[in-house]
C-alpha cells in the first residue's frame, strides 16, 4: 500500500494486523514482530524518525532474543535502525552498526550476497553524508562491481550504486564526470523501466541528503536523483536481493527487503 504513495492507509493496516497477532500469538511471534517492523518502516517511509528508531530498536532487541543475533531477519532490523539513525544526522553511530552488521553479514551470508551488498552500500552513503567523498567515490566503485558481476548492469541496485557514485563526484565538484554518469544511469533507468523519477520510498532520502550536500557545496550542485534500497539497508519497488533503504535502504530506504522477508 505504501508503495502506492498511500501511507497513512499503508500504515491503518499494519497496526490492524500488529493488533491482532499480538492478540492471538503474542507479542514476541516472529510474525507479529514482523508487523512491528512494517511499521517502524511506515513511520520511516513517513518521515518520523524517532519513531522508527524507537521501533526498530525493540523488534531488535526482541529479535535477538527471540532468534538470535545473526538470523537474517534479526540482520535486517539492525541495518534498518542504523539506516534511521543516519536519517537522524547521526551518520558516526550509524557508520560504526552497518559495520557491525555487514561483518555479520559476510559470516552468515557471504560476501557478495546481494543483503551483504545492501549493508556495504548504505556504509558507503553514511561515509559520504559524515563528509569522506572521496573514500566514497572509491567504495561505490567496488560495490558497483561487485552488483554489476552477480546482479547484471542493468539491475535496480546496480544503477543505484552507479548513480551514487556520481553524487560522490559532484560532492568533490567534479560535475563533468558526475554528468556524465547521472545522464548514463537515467538513459538505462528509461530503457529498462521507463523511469524519470525515483520510486517513492528513496525520495525522502533524496531529500535528506540533498539539503546537507548543497550546503556542504556552498553552490548550485547536480540535481541526483536516485534510482532504485538498502534497505528500504539498509530503505524502489522492492525486488529480489534488494532492502528498503530505504524508505536501502538505502534505503537510503527505507533499503524492500529480499522479497520483504520477516
Amino acid at each position: 500500500m505504501a508503495f502506492r504513495g498511500d501511507a497513512p492507509a499503508a500504515e491503518a493496516h499494519y497496526r490492524q494486523v500488529c493488533a491482532a497477532r499480538r492478540r492471538v500469538l503474542g507479542e514476541h511471534h516472529p510474525d507479529t514482530l514482523s508487523s512491528r517492523r512494517e511499521l517502524a518502516w511506515i513511520a520511516a517511509c513517513q518521515g518520523r524518525w524517532q519513531e522508527a528508531e524507537r521501533g526498530y530498536r525493540r523488534v531488535l532487541t526482541a529479535r535477538e532474543g527471540v532468534i538470535g543475533p545473526t538470523s537474517p531477519d534479526t540482520l535486517t532490523t539492525a541495518h534498518e535502525l542504523a539506516w534511521a539513525v543516519a536519517n537522524r544526522g547521526r551518520y558516526r553511530e550509524a557508520a560504526s552498526a552497518l559495520g557491525r552488521v555487514h561483518a555479520q553479514r559476510q559470516q552468515v551470508l557471504g560476501t557478495d550476497h546481494p543483503q551483504t551488498l545492501s549493508t556495504r552500500h548504505e556504509l558507503v552513503w553514511v561515509r559520504g553524508m559524515d563528509g569522506c567523498h572521496a573514500e566514497a567515490e572509491t567504495l561505490y566503485r567496488e560495490v558497483f562491481r561487485a552488483r554489476r558481476r552477480m546482479l547484471g548492469a542493468s539491475h535496480p541496485e546496480t544503477l543505484t550504486s552507479r548513480y551514487e557514485l556520481a553524487w560522490a563526484l559532484a560532492a568533490q565538484r567534479r560535475f563533468t564526470e558526475a554528468e556524465r554518469i547521472s545522464r548514463s544511469v537515467l538513459a538505462e533507468r528509461r530503457r529498462v523501466r521507463g523511469e524519470d523519477r525515483p520510486p517513492a520510498h528513496r525520495r525522502h532520502r533524496l531529500r535528506a541528503r540533498n539539503a546537507p550536500q548543497r550546503r556542504a557545496l556552498r553552490g548550485p550542485s547536480p540535481r541526483l536523483m536516485l534510482p532504485s534500497r538498502t534497505a528500504r539497508s539498509g530503505l524502489a519497488v522492492p525486488t529480489v536481493g534488494t532492502e528498503r533503504s530505504v524508505p536501502s535502504v538505502r534505503r537510503s530506504a527505507p533499503a524492500h527487503d529480499e522479497g520483504r522477508a520477516g
